[in-house]
């Protein structure tokens, strides 16, 4: 297994992830993370989260958008999550929107945002 790039390795230890929370996509060697990995990063880092603006909501149809903004300290950051057929096989496309929403705020909240992806 590849080492991890020295700032992802630093919010690792820094929040004290185990390194089996961190794995590559063979075909481009792209950075991945567990989405519980980063639940424990937004919980140690005292993340705190605004209310979702919904920017789309079609339930029927398997489609929903919202932005999420969390705040760390001073630092606010604010992502968008989205979930439809095109891009989600799963039956819950809310918690699907929310969950990719959340982990790009915390991703970018930890400076690791474009290193990363989230599972």
């Amino acid at each position: 297994m590849a080492n991890l790039d020295p700032r992802i390795e630093a919010v690792r230890a820094r929040y004290d992830l185990a390194r089996e929370d961190f794995w590559q996509i063979p075909q481009n060697k792209q950075w991945v993370c567990k989405h519980a990995a980063l639940e424990v990063v937004a919980t140690k880092a005292n993340v705190e989260w605004a209310a979702p603006q919904i920017i789309q909501a079609d339930t029927g149809g398997g489609i929903a958008v919202m932005i999420a903004t969390g705040k760390m300290g001073e630092r606010i950051e604010w992502a968008t999550g989205e979930a439809s057929p095109k891009n989600n096989k799963n039956s819950y496309p809310w918690a699907m929107a929310e969950k990719r929403a959340k982990d790009r705020v915390v991703l970018k909240l930890v400076g690791i945002h474009g290193l990363v992806y989230s599972e």
